[in-house]
């Protein structure tokens, strides 16, 4: 019994579970809220970041925890995918309050992608798959922002199960291969 939790510390699902309470708690409180970028002269809605931290958050469990040693556990598979569901999983719960609340604000579809391009940056990077996650959010948040949504139009058309299919499809190559060892 004394298992489950210490599995569960060793992929940081306690502190990435904190990180999605707040993501939801702030979606419940502020779907409707917006910053104002004084340069920009405009609102950004603030369901756009929370999608971005929801997708972030994926890739902190993925990563390698022992460095080499996981690879040669008897259930590395299983371990990467539990873990890669898990992970996934409590981004989508997160965004489920600001979704309710924000309405067509909030974006399923963009929030897919980064969680797509998270796993497979962990699968390719390791320890750096945060990064392409959060240089390819950041600048889907600016293009989208200024140029009348592209990005997300582009992920609305190619639609919830095929890019859940991608998503389902990376979580199995990522519990086959495993992170990149640094």
């Amino acid at each position: 019994m004394r298992l489950a939790p210490a599995w569960l510390r060793s992929r940081r699902l306690p502190a990435v579970a904190a990180v999605c309470a707040v993501v939801a708690l702030g979606g419940a409180l502020a779907a409707d809220a917006t910053l104002r970028l004084p340069v920009l002269r405009r609102s950004l809605p603030l369901p756009v970041l929370l999608v971005l931290v929801s997708a972030l958050v994926v890739t902190t469990p993925l990563c390698n925890r022992f460095g080499g040693l996981e690879a040669a556990m008897p259930r590395a598979r299983l371990d990467r995918a539990l873990a890669g569901g898990l992970a996934c999983g409590l981004a989508v719960l997160a965004c489920l309050p600001v979704s309710a609340r924000a309405g067509a604000r909030f974006s399923w579809s963009t929030l897919l992608g980064l969680m797509i391009v998270g796993v497979l940056a962990v699968l390719a990077l390791g320890p750096l798959g945060w990064l392409p996650p959060t240089v390819l959010g950041l600048t889907t948040i600016y293009v989208d922002f200024a140029y009348a949504a592209p990005v997300r139009s582009a992920l609305d058309a190619v639609g919830l199960p095929a890019l859940s299919a991608a998503l389902v499809a990376s979580l199995l190559a990522f519990a086959a291969l495993g992170p990149r060892s640094s």
